[in-house]
């Protein structure tokens, strides 16, 4: 009997080295487990942080640029894209943010070599994917912020050659900005604020198009031109709220003679006119029912010259607030000293007030 317990005694402490062997095992394997685990994990923060710092260096390559080699660059390349002519009056600067960009202030837009306009605040954007290597940057938009535009008449083909680029992924942006239009004599004729403007070209449309925000003479509008290259057509739409004016315009600059008709929408009131383009002037004319409009726009230097013939006018019309005269007074163009302009009204009947009939009402305005 004492031999059995012996036995016994010796199996089970057999089985329990065993069991200890086991688990001290299988001990060290979930310890290996967590520590490959936090290895793993320190490896991708390690991987990460790496890729961070890698991608970061990538996109300041730029910023060890040589100036003076990228003021030459970027020169050279805006001319040859865009046809532009700048000059660099200070430092270009690099900037990450929002995206990769140059940025220069007091930057020059040259015609002929005189200067067109300053801007205050130019930017460049880069594509990304070329930081490697100076000479394969590739220059993407451009944007003219707070540019002070001084422009004669012979400089309106600056904005023109923007409309006839070739097809590219780029846009220019003008914002913020005033067109001062000057006559020969230097003087301003009238000034345009620019508050945001971009020149594209629609790859859907397959035209190089400008949408533009201005205000002219205190009115507010909208512009956009389109250019089909393609059928040699030029499309402009005209909208302001302020004076409930749509003008759209349809002409092939192909014809010698730059003729076309203007669909004209005024205070929901439907009017085509028939115009032609001339060296110095724009003529028009329009016959609706027994009504009829004629008049020339002179550009240089701006006058306005115009004939408003009406068969009859209510007086309930003439003066509630959706009449031309109502929208014209109260959009203060009229206050404009750069406005010069001869006006000639004639009506035959005025409804209810019998002893203005056949009024003809002359009226000059000299700035």
């Amino acid at each position: 009997m004492p031999k059995q317990n012996l036995l016994a005694k010796k199996i089970k402490k057999q089985f329990l080295s065993i069991n200890d062997s086991l688990e001290n095992y299988f001990s060290k394997i979930n310890n290996f487990k967590e520590i490959f685990r936090k290895y793993k994990q320190n490896r991708v923060i390690l991987a990460f942080g790496v890729l961070v710092i890698l991608t970061l260096s990538y996109f300041t390559i730029p910023a060890f640029y040589n100036n003076d080699q990228v003021t030459s660059f970027i020169k050279s390349q805006v001319f040859k894209k865009y046809n532009i002519d700048i000059n660099f009056n200070d430092n270009v600067n690099y900037s990450l943010l929002p995206k990769p960009h140059f940025v220069s202030k007091n930057v020059s837009i040259k015609r002929q070599g005189n200067d067109i306009a300053n801007v205050g605040n130019f930017k460049i954007f880069l594509s990304i994917d070329k930081f490697f290597g100076f000479k394969n940057l590739e220059l993407r938009d451009l944007i003219f912020d707070k540019t002070e535009f001084n422009i004669y008449f012979n400089d309106l083909i600056f904005f023109k050659n923007l409309l006839e680029l070739e097809p590219n992924e780029n846009k220019i942006v003008i914002k913020n900005s005033n067109i001062f239009f000057r006559n020969q004599y230097d003087e301003v004729l009238f000034i345009n604020k620019i508050n945001d403007s971009k020149f594209y070209y629609d790859s859907n449309k397959l035209d190089n198009s400008l949408t533009s925000k201005n205000e002219i003479f205190n009115i507010p509008y909208k512009l956009n031109i389109e250019n089909n290259k393609f059928n040699k057509e030029l499309i402009i739409q005209f909208l302001s709220r302020k004076i409930r004016l749509d003008i759209e315009n349809k002409i092939n600059y192909e014809e010698k003679e730059k003729k076309g008709l203007l669909e004209i929408l005024f205070v929901n009131k439907s009017t085509s006119l028939d115009y032609l383009i001339k060296k110095n002037s724009l003529d028009f004319n329009s016959k609706e029912n027994k009504d009829e409009f004629m008049g020339q726009i002179y550009f240089k230097p701006f006058f306005f010259d115009a004939d408003f013939k009406y068969d009859g006018v209510s007086t309930k019309n003439l003066l509630k607030n959706d009449t031309i005269l109502y929208e014209l007074i109260r959009s203060e163009i009229l206050n404009n000293r750069n406005l010069s302009a001869k006006l000639s009204l004639s009506v035959q009947d005025i409804t209810n007030i019998s002893e203005l009939n056949k009024l003809l009402l002359k009226v000059s305005i000299q700035q």
